[in-house]
């Protein structure tokens, strides 16, 4: 049975864009410099509810002299370039932009399609009521289910169009005077320095000589490394100049610097609080290593959990490493460690290789060394290479042991039943 399909609109459809009535979306943007920006969103929302259209969005964020406001209005279509004109008057024009777009030859498809999905659904019920076998039937049933998803597809987009073509859009953004509008230029860097604290101190002192201030300042030291993380804030003209500076305290690892954009020049009018970020994390520069020493993290089955966690240990201490943390569990019946080790970059490839062999490697991570060695004869002072291993016990070694335990059970009742039958045979026979 031959079943109709949908068409898209004929092209004697778009014949029709001369004679209908055209759709249009009609969208602007505006932004203001405004004295008071509470009062001057109040007046955009009045100017919208005057002439039948409401707020449909409204983001304010700053407080006091530094509140700005954004808002989104939907008017009726007629009502566009007599609104936004009005909005114009409330400020300062910093920029504007406005539009329309003509979308009656979509308007047109899209009724076409409709009435093309409308006459297809009939055409499969009439096909329907005269179907006799279930395969036929099903077909029929699966055709109608799409064809009405696509009726709800289309009757969507035409719902949506028609909405943006009644009602007009316009965005305004309020800014309080000499507010510049733009972003302010930031900062990011991660540096290896020699002395972390002396340069906390340097980065101190340069930002506070400027007016600037510190948002906030971890300093931490582990495994005998010490490192820094600050966050700071100051003034826009002295941005570059502190990030020159701060480039010049060490090695730079990391860069990222987010020029400033779209800023009005107001030297008369500078900002009050220092407003331009920058982040820095110093880390301590070991001596006898530019790159990363190497790290690897495993995880194995394993038959004996407890002896191989006395191997992992013998092994480490053979090659002059360290045990940092021993974590042992048992559940369920099974056994589980969790360990991290220390040992010397020289060994690191080694004792991997010989964990690995402990058993059936589940994962396994390797991060290599980072960088070059300057020294190839400079050894450091304390293993630094991290090992994270985990045991778990395998499930077969439990299962082998109650299988053993079965067995021996089996032999005790068998043995009992034998015995049994061998007294009451000798009974029987004396009696007889």
């Amino acid at each position: 049975m031959a079943l109709p399909h949908l068409s898209e609109a004929s092209p004697d459809s778009r014949g029709q864009l001369e004679t209908v009535q055209r759709q249009v979306i009609s969208q602007g943007s505006v932004s203001l410099d405004v004295e008071d920006v509470p009062s001057a969103a109040v007046q955009v929302r009045t100017i919208a509810e005057s002439v039948g259209g409401f707020v449909e969005q409204l983001t304010s964020t700053g407080v006091e002299e530094r509140q700005q406001s954004t808002i989104t209005i939907r008017i009726p279509q007629p009502e566009f370039f007599n609104v936004f004109d009005r909005i114009k008057l409330l400020g300062k024009v910093l920029n504007e932009n406005a539009g329309s777009e003509d979308v009656t030859e979509r308007f047109i498809d899209l009724e076409a399609r409709l009435k093309s999905a409308a006459r297809e659904e009939l055409s499969l019920l009439s096909l329907l009521e005269r179907a006799e076998k279930v395969s036929e039937i099903l077909t029929i049933e699966r055709e109608l289910s799409r064809i009405r998803t696509e009726l709800e597809q289309v009757q969507g987009q035409l719902n949506f169009l028609e909405r943006r073509v009644s009602l007009a859009t316009i965005t305004v953004a309020l800014f309080p005077p000499r507010f510049r509008v733009g972003q302010l230029p930031t900062a990011s860097f991660s540096m290896a320095v020699s002395d972390v604290s002396q340069r906390v101190e340097e980065l101190k002192a340069l930002v506070s000589v400027g007016g600037g201030e510190f948002d906030q300042v971890f300093t931490t030291a582990q495994n005998g490394t010490e490192r820094a993380s600050l966050t700071v804030r100051v003034f826009e003209k002295d941005f570059n100049r502190v990030v020159s500076a701060i480039e010049a305290m060490g090695e730079v690892k990391n860069k990222e610097v987010q020029e400033g954009t779209g800023f009005e020049d107001d030297e008369t009018a500078p900002p009050k609080d220092p407003d331009s970020r920058i982040d820095v994390s110093f880390v301590e520069k070991m001596p006898f290593r530019e790159g990363q020493p190497p790290s690897a993290s495993l995880s194995l089955e394993v038959s004996d959990v407890s002896q191989r966690l006395e191997e992992v240990k013998a092994l480490v201490s053979a090659a002059g490493g360290e045990i940092d943390q021993i974590f042992t569990t048992a559940r369920d019946g099974f056994e589980q460690a969790s360990l991290t080790v220390r040992v010397f970059a020289k060994d690191f490839n080694r004792v991997v290789s010989a964990i690995e062999s402990k058993g059936e490697v589940k994962r396994k991570e390797v991060q290599q060394e980072i960088g070059p060695i300057d020294d190839e004869t400079a050894i450091p002072e304390e293993p630094d290479s991290l090992i994270t291993v985990e045991f778990a016990e395998k499930e077969s070694s439990n299962t082998g042991r109650w299988v053993a335990i079965g067995v021996a059970g089996s032999a005790v009742i068998l043995g009992f039943l034998f015995y049994v039958a061998f007294q009451f045979g000798q009974r029987r026979g004396e009696t007889e």
